[in-house]
């Protein structure tokens, strides 16, 4: 749950709890962790691509 309260680079730097309130935001977060599956990078789609381990 850190994570949340964490700057994320894909969104901009902001904290995903941060952007929670707006449906956008919202939206935002839930696509940042749909990346966040094994093998698959965070970053995919918006710039460089790293696969993490």
């Amino acid at each position: 749950m850190r994570w949340l309260g964490t700057p994320v680079g894909v969104l901009d730097y902001a904290p995903p709890i941060s952007l929670l309130g707006a449906s956008e935001g919202a939206t935002r977060v839930e696509d940042v962790l749909g990346r966040m599956e094994p093998g698959r990078s965070v970053t995919e789609g918006v710039g460089t691509t790293k696969r993490m381990p």
